[in-house]
């Protein structure tokens, strides 16, 4: 099932502003991490807006890895979309 994935790996001045992003950022509605679709960013057949979209994060020293994904079409299996969400921190390098 085709799904959709952001990934953003920040590099903070240290570590205590890598951990304060991820602080909030990792906490639901606080409207820090903007859905790439809402902002405009589109391809051809893609979706319209995400659903049930699936958050992950890591920190790595002074580096903040966010990730957010959604299924393209009809909700799918969520803890598969979770997995892809964990899986898509782990594939970006920290240093």
């Amino acid at each position: 099932m085709p799904a959709v994935v952001s990934v953003a790996r920040v590099t903070m001045p240290d570590a205590t502003r890598a951990q304060a992003l991820l602080s909030l950022t990792d906490v639901s509605g606080t409207g820090n991490v903007s859905d790439l679709l809402r902002e405009g960013s589109r391809y051809t057949g893609g979706p319209e807006a995400l659903s049930d979209a699936d958050y992950a994060s890591l920190l790595a020293d002074d580096v903040a890895v966010i990730v957010e994904t959604s299924w393209v079409d009809a909700a799918g299996d969520a803890g598969a979309l979770q997995q892809l969400a964990d899986d898509g921190v782990e594939l970006v390098p920290t240093r």
